[in-house]
This record gives C-alpha cells, sequence and structure tokens, in this order.
C-alpha cells in the first residue's frame, strides 16, 4: 500500500478502506449489525451430532446426521432410521 492510501480502522486490520473508513469485509460485518471482529478469527462452533430426537449418530449436514439428510433432501418427513441401516453410508 502507498502511504496516502488510508487502512481499515477495524480490529487488527491493515487492508485498504472500501466505506466508511472500513475494509469490504468490516463494512459487511457493521452492515449487518455485527460487532467488528479481525478478519479469519471467527470459528463455526462444531455440531455434536444430529438434532432428531434420540437419534445419537454423528453431525453430517444442517444439524443432520447423513440418513436423516438424506430424508430431509428427498422432501420426505424425518423418521427415525431403522437399526439394520448403516451408521452412515455417506461413502
Amino acid at each position: 500500500m502507498s502511504e496516502n492510501t488510508k487502512t481499515c480502522t477495524g480490529p487488527e486490520c491493515k487492508r485498504a478502506v472500501r466505506a466508511n473508513g472500513l475494509c469490504a469485509t468490516h463494512a459487511q460485518q457493521k452492515l449487518r449489525g455485527r460487532d467488528l471482529i479481525p478478519i479469519g478469527s471467527y470459528i463455526r462452533p462444531a455440531k455434536e451430532g444430529c438434532e432428531f430426537p434420540e437419534c445419537g449418530r454423528k453431525h453430517y449436514a444442517h444439524g443432520l446426521c447423513f440418513q436423516h439428510y438424506k430424508q430431509k433432501r428427498a422432501g420426505k418427513d424425518l423418521k427415525p432410521i431403522k437399526a439394520d441401516q448403516k451408521e452412515n453410508d455417506s461413502e
């Protein structure tokens, strides 16, 4: 960056100013009503398991295990998984 280029006023940011004293990323955070955080510092919390009641299988996508996710994608009502179905046949 040249000496005349203004830098973002966001936390720990050295990017060029895009709007209102902020770089594009921090401007988006502000526009969405979020607190300004350093770029790249947010880590999404890991999902523990399937959100379907009494399922207990590991998380695959959108809060569901692979079998329940397949049901959802097919537009079906979510139902308990039969014991003879594979634990995770995502392969």
